[in-house]
């Protein structure tokens, strides 16, 4: 997945109360997704309660579950563990000297750079047959 793709759709995944991704995402009649309990919480109180994006009126006991949107977040974490934390690029190969998954731009740094570096997929079968 390209990283402008995968930008775009955390954006969707993600929480414009509490930023992260939506745990236990859910849908207002507005159409506004947020994780149940961040929306949950603002909606406590007597005033007259509005989307915390749009500010459109709604009424309580209108939450209504997104189990798609559950599946995507959590496709999309499995997705994020398999990037590079420092390039967001995904880890498709293997540094042999330090035992770790690496980036393209990790290979090509000063940390890797004389190190010896196969295909993720590679090393992987490698140390299938060693075992």
């Amino acid at each position: 997945m390209a990283a402008a793709e995968f930008g775009g759709l955390k954006e969707e995944a993600t929480c414009s109360i509490c930023l992260d991704y939506l745990e236990d995402p859910v849908s207002i009649p507005c159409g506004h997704n947020f994780c149940c309990s961040c929306i949950t919480d603002c909606l406590e109180g007597p005033d007259e309660l509005s989307c915390p994006q749009c500010r459109r009126v709604i009424r309580k006991g209108r939450l209504r579950p997104k189990w798609q949107l559950r599946n995507i977040v959590g496709k999309l974490k499995e997705q994020e563990a398999l990037l590079c934390e420092e390039h967001k690029q995904a880890l498709v190969l293997f540094c042999e000297e330090d035992h770790t998954p690496v980036c393209v731009v990790c290979e090509r740094s000063a940390q890797h750079r004389a190190h010896t570096v196969d295909l993720i997929e590679d090393a992987a079968n490698a140390y299938k047959v060693c075992e």
